[in-house]
């Protein structure tokens, strides 16, 4: 897979219009020659696709190569460093809470209240739900960057190669003979879930329907054979190309430091308490 440019929705659309055989035995490559700035996107697939064992082509750009080699290495090896933010894989829900407290200390001088107990919320349940619904044998990678120098956003980016969101709705007997784009659908709705009685739902739809209702951010699942996807106007053609396209789950989402519509709005609209 070749990517290029320098933003994650460029990438994104790469992947989309990648023709890879995620299945096939043949050795792989990611290509990053021609990548001159590295996004949260860039790191996951690097992390993930070293454990999967494909060969990395760097970026010619000596900054994006500098970059992502400190993010993805020496990152996890130096807490004492607030300049950036490690890429994490994690592969017990148990880490779950460090990598949490870690990015909230990164944050804590950075964004007001209410975004941080948004960020703090969407990327523990994030994380967890791939423990207890994706049943992804290597775990989960993410990536939280702010982008402080542009236009004071936060970006986040994460992946697995679990059994994606559809197939574990296909657990809750309501929607086990639904078709998959059905099935993925509801995934995304609040109160659905895959294990009804055991988990309430409110995770991942809060999320998604805070990103729907704020003008200023940006989201795009891409689990398996399935795709949603909320962005500017401009870029929402591209978001259904070629199949397959992700053997498990990603997510990526853009928001603005300070939003107009926090995360606690939302969910009173919904009748959940956070």
């Amino acid at each position: 897979m070749t990517l290029h440019g320098g933003n994650s929705l460029e990438f994104l659309r790469c992947l989309l219009e990648s023709e890879i055989e995620w299945e096939s035995s043949c050795p792989k490559i990611l290509d990053l020659s021609q990548v001159f700035f590295v996004t949260p996107i860039v790191c996951v697939w690097v992390k993930y696709f070293t454990i999967k064992n494909w060969k990395t082509l760097k970026p010619y750009s000596y900054e994006a190569s500098q970059y992502l080699e400190w993010m993805n290495i020496y990152a996890n090896q130096n807490y004492g460093d607030q300049r950036y933010i490690p890429t994490f894989h994690l592969v017990d829900a148990s880490e779950t809470n460090e990598v949490r407290k870690r990015l909230l200390d990164i944050f804590k001088n950075w964004m007001n209240k209410e975004t941080r107990e948004f960020l703090s919320y969407s990327i523990s349940e994030l994380m967890e739900n791939v423990f207890f619904h994706a049943k992804s044998e290597e775990g989960l990678v993410i990536h939280v960057q702010k982008y402080g120098a542009f236009d004071n956003r936060i970006e986040a980016c994460i992946v697995d190669f679990g059994q994606g969101i559809a197939n574990s709705m296909a657990e809750n007997p309501e929607f086990r003979e639904r078709p998959e784009e059905q099935r993925f659908i509801a995934g995304l709705t609040p109160r659905c879930t895959s294990k009804p009685g055991r988990h309430t739902g409110e995770g991942l739809s809060s999320v998604l329907e805070w990103i729907k209702q704020n003008d200023d951010a940006q989201g795009v699942i891409i689990s398996q054979n399935c795709v949603w996807g909320k962005l500017k106007r401009k870029d929402e053609k591209w978001l259904k190309y070629n199949l397959p396209k992700w053997p498990g789950t990603l997510i990526w989402m853009s928001f603005p430091r300070d939003s107009r519509l926090s995360l606690n709005s939302v969910w009173e609209k919904l009748g959940f308490s956070l």
